[in-house]
């Protein structure tokens, strides 16, 4: 099923060009098991033509890297304000039974708001194809990130990753595909050991947490 939709994008890209990038990328995020970097070198392989030059640089950053970020950056506010607007509801529903309420997740606000790491970090993950976007819209949203930082930050990262990825698919020509694959693969290994590792973090803070207030009681 995967195979087919990505082969349906790829069809959208080399028949509407930039439009066809914007669709596919927006379709990319909101269906979490697509593999972004295929979509990525498609749009290159398929638009990008000739000799490096400026006119290959302009096709480059106005025509896939900037259009595919807009969509990406449109899709992912359906996570993003998902998060922003019922986590607290969850919280304060279910978050009692590990031992956390929303004055906690408030008081981790603040002491990440008086830094830059929760910025920087999103920038990263948004070039480096590490984390699946649909966690890092989650997380934003559930730390209730500024909505103009995050976007900013989100159409400046993709908009980087995009070149990269589309220049890649240019300059490989027939075996992008081959390429793209090996590194949606890493892709995934490295988002679930991230999941995983993020879950255990989560369980010990939670646990902590519940000792502690404990503690306090007594």
């Amino acid at each position: 099923m995967i195979a087919g939709i990505i082969e349906y994008l790829e069809g959208i890209i080399d028949s509407f060009g930039v439009w066809g990038v914007l669709l596919a990328s927006f379709t990319e995020e909101i269906i979490a098991p697509l593999p972004s970097p295929v979509i990525m070198t498609s749009a290159g392989f398929f638009i990008l033509e000739g000799p490096f030059s400026y006119d290959f640089l302009f096709i480059l950053v106005f025509l896939i890297a900037i259009p595919y970020a807009i969509g990406v950056t449109v899709g992912s506010f359906l996570f993003y304000g998902a998060l922003y607007f019922f986590g607290e509801r969850v919280v304060n529903k279910w978050g009692k039974w590990f031992g956390v309420s929303w004055d906690d997740i408030e008081r981790l606000r603040g002491r990440m708001k008086r830094t830059y790491w929760d910025e920087g970090t999103l920038f990263f993950l948004r070039i480096v194809p590490l984390v699946p976007s649909v966690v890092l819209a989650s997380m934003c949203g559930f730390i209730k990130m500024r909505l103009i930082t995050y976007t900013l930050i989100t159409l400046a990262g993709v908009s980087i990753r995009t070149c990269f990825f589309a220049s890649l698919g240019w300059y490989l020509g027939e075996t992008y595909r081959r390429h793209a694959d090996r590194i949606a693969e890493i892709e995934s290994i490295v988002a679930y050991t991230f999941l995983f590792l993020l879950s255990a973090f989560l369980v010990f803070v939670l646990i902590y947490t519940q000792r502690r207030s404990r503690n306090m009681v007594q």
